[in-house]
């Protein structure tokens, strides 16, 4: 792997870390030891930046009430510059693993809302296999919906002056994040302003030639995907449901202008791309950007790609 002409520096280095590593099969874990697991390698990808030291940026762990249960959210504040933005995030991990607390979730989130001036809530969403799909999914889009009131964000101690909300995940989280868009506008509240999905799995079918392509050998293999989705679903019949494949919604008419982004050596590429051609067909405003010679996971590991994180973080 290291050999590959298509493969940035950033990605060789990270994918020879990985084969050496030699870590324990994921679906040969339980969802408890995996957690475990991911926990402990989020302390080591966060790289050297220190969010909890930081004096740019105040960081504070809250919860909304939705639905008779308090869902924990983690708010980053810019003590500098600000943007009057507020991003609603959803972190990563395949719907089982990681949380809004996870280190290098809490890096980026940090980072994003010092150097972008961003205001962001990042959503410590329920997870499977204890909260099947739908359950996480719509726990976001209640959360999202009670952060558009801006007498609740005040409440929550957030910037009594923010004018644009707008929601954003990678991987799962960018499924999610899809996911809450369409299903808000079903509501039909409009409100967000804009969207921002990072290699988001919009078709748990993973039937594009990119999940044959790199279903081996390039971080984010075929075993670990059917063993996310396994932990997700109830059933293979919950693939069709579109809060599951967002690619499988019937309107795109009239979203929020949205950012793709991707790394053209992710097996999730094509489905991203697919997602954001479907976008612009029915008239929105979109940005598709696909990084070329990224793996998955790119944005969020900082300890490995700082260059590309940071190059991300400025569109």
């Amino acid at each position: 792997m290291a050999e590959s002409p298509f493969l940035t520096d950033e990605s060789v280095a990270f994918l020879d870390f990985i084969s050496q590593a030699k870590a324990p099969k994921l679906a040969e874990q339980s969802p408890q030891l995996a957690r475990e697991a991911s926990e402990k390698f989020s302390a080591f990808l966060k790289g050297d930046y220190d969010y909890k030291s930081s004096d740019q940026v105040l960081v504070t762990d809250l919860a909304i009430p939705v639905q008779g249960v308090s869902v924990p959210v983690r708010t980053f504040v810019p003590k500098i510059r600000t943007t009057r933005t507020l991003l609603v995030y959803f972190h990563g991990g395949g719907w089982a693993l990681n949380s809004a607390s996870s280190p290098h979730f809490s890096a980026v989130c940090s980072l994003l809302a010092k150097d972008g001036g961003f205001s962001i809530a990042s959503v410590d969403y329920s997870l499977a296999p204890e909260c099947k799909f739908p359950g996480p999914v719509l726990e976001c889009v209640e959360c999202t919906k009670w952060l558009l009131s801006a007498e609740n964000r005040v409440s929550l101690g957030l910037p009594f002056n923010i004018e644009a909300v707008g929601v954003c995940g990678d991987s799962s989280g960018g499924n999610i994040a899809a996911v809450t868009v369409h299903e808000l506008k079903k509501m039909r509240i409009t409100d967000l302003k804009f969207q921002v999905l990072i290699y988001p799995a919009t078709n748990l079918h993973a039937a594009f030639p990119s999940h044959e392509k790199f279903a081996q050998g390039y971080f984010l293999t075929r075993e670990k995907m059917d063993w996310t989705v396994s932990q997700y679903l109830s059933s293979k019949s919950d693939k069709d449901d579109p809060r599951a494949s967002p690619l499988f919604y019937k309107d795109f008419s009239s979203l929020p202008p949205c950012l793709v982004l991707a790394g053209d050596c992710d097996p999730l590429v094509d489905e991203s791309v697919a997602y954001a051609k479907k976008m612009l067909d029915a008239g929105n405003l979109v940005q598709c950007v696909v990084e070329k010679g990224l793996i998955h996971a790119y944005f969020t590991y900082l300890r490995f790609f700082p260059k590309a994180s940071a190059r991300s973080e400025e569109r």
